[in-house]
């Protein structure tokens, strides 16, 4: 039941905060050049949908390329960050203890 009228109450709270915004000249301009750019963007979809799912699985390919990219580089950084401390673990006499917060 909680549930239920919290996600009610959010989607209120949308609604009120979204109509309060349109109040200002320059937000309801901003809405509507988006949603006109929304128009023509589903218009060239419906028009050309071959081009539509060539381009959407372009940036899919870019995308995973990127994810792939940034994972590489964490491993990377983990990686050294192992060597920092086994250095130093190894090089000094006093004891270096990393704890892993959880």
């Amino acid at each position: 039941m909680a549930k239920n009228k919290l996600v009610s109450r959010m989607l209120i709270g949308a609604v009120v905060g979204g109509l309060t915004a349109l109040t200002d000249p320059s937000v309801r301009e901003y809405v509507k050049d988006k949603l006109m750019q929304v128009k023509l963007g589903a218009s060239i979809c419906a028009q050309q949908p071959s081009f539509s799912l060539e381009t959407a699985r372009q940036a899919f390919n870019e995308f995973t390329a990127n994810v792939d990219t940034q994972a590489s580089n964490v491993i990377n950084a983990v990686e050294q960050i192992e060597q920092t401390v086994a250095s130093v673990k190894g090089g000094s006499k006093d004891r270096v203890s990393l704890e892993v917060v959880k």
